[in-house]
């Protein structure tokens, strides 16, 4: 099953902003996990703060609706 933007334009990868949303969240999750092991409080705390309005914006801007379920072949070597 294909997402909605693969089906409308064959791209398989998802859209540019879904990466863009995929990569600012792993850099702020990252960054709130260094905050964290060196101790610095107010940059932890300001990137949970980022991840919980980064939650809405991803829904907003629809980046589950690009995801994409690659079909299964039995006859490929590790199906079935």
């Amino acid at each position: 099953m294909l997402g909605q933007w693969a089906r409308m334009t064959g791209n398989r990868h998802g859209r540019p902003r879904s990466w863009i949303y995929a990569g600012v969240f792993l850099g702020v999750f990252v960054l709130g996990g260094a905050g964290l092991v060196i101790g610095s409080m107010p940059l932890f705390w300001t990137c949970l703060v980022v991840l919980v309005v980064l939650v809405p914006v991803g829904k907003l801007i629809g980046v589950m609706d690009d995801t994409v379920m690659a079909p299964t072949d039995p006859e490929e070597p590790g199906h079935g």
